[in-house]
Order: structure tokens, then sequence, then C-alpha cells
């Protein structure tokens, strides 16, 4: 049970740590760039994974399963933060996959929806299905 509770603790230090407001060695100085870019990046990687569990599930599950079978357990046992974020790289890697798909997609939007306020017709919406050969 307190495992269980410890587990969205440990996740977010070890995905997002060392937090600003935390940083007390020259270490942790040194990795909060890394941290800020995945606090930034959160967003694009949220929309990443739906993308691909939506559409590319076949494809991806691979590398999901892979982050997910590194990630928990490190939320689970990493108590020392320092340690968390110098191993954090062995998923976040992966990860960065999913966090193209997320920031591509919305770049792709975001010019349909220009190229529809100009008057042009709106190009057809990204899609990440496969295209059917004739």
């Amino acid at each position: 049970e307190g495992a269980l509770r410890h587990l969205p603790f440990g996740f977010l230090y070890v995905m997002f740590g060392p937090v600003p407001w935390e940083v007390i060695t020259l270490r942790q100085l040194l990795a909060l760039p890394e941290g800020l870019f995945w606090w930034v990046m959160s967003p694009a990687l949220l929309r990443g994974l739906r993308l691909a569990l939506r559409h590319r599930l076949p494809e991806s599950w691979l590398i999901l399963i892979f982050s997910a079978g590194v990630l928990l357990p490190y939320s689970f046992s990493q108590g020392n933060v320092g340690t968390a974020y110098r191993q954090r790289i062995q998923f976040q890697i992966f990860l960065f996959i999913f966090v193209a798909l997320g920031y591509v997609w919305k770049k792709r939007q975001r010019l349909a929806w220009a190229l529809a306020r100009q008057g042009q017709a709106k190009p057809a919406r990204p899609s990440l299905t496969k295209r059917r050969e004739a």
C-alpha cells in the first residue's frame, strides 16, 4: 500500500526532477534544463501517446511496454532523486518519439487552420492511418 502511494511522486521525480525550487547542488543545477525540457514537452508527449494509442498501436506497443517496464520500477524504487534523474535517459529517449509525433501533429493542425483562414481550401486532415496502395 505504501509503495502504491509513493508511485505518483516517484513518477514525477523520475520524469521531471529536479524541480527548480529544490535545486541545491551543482549536479541538480546541471540537470535542471533537462527537467524543464520535459515539463515543457509533456503536452506534446501526451498528445503523441494518445495518437499512437488510437492510430498506431501495433507499431508502438513494444516501445510503450519497454518504457513502462523501465519507468514503473524506477518510480517505485528511486527514493534518491539524484539517481532518478541520471537514469531516466534509459526510457526517455524512447518517449521522445511520442513527443515528436505530438509536436508534428500540432504543427500540421496549425498549418491547416492558417491555410483555411487565408481562404484557401482546407487541406485534408493529417492522417496516421496506413495508406492503401492501389
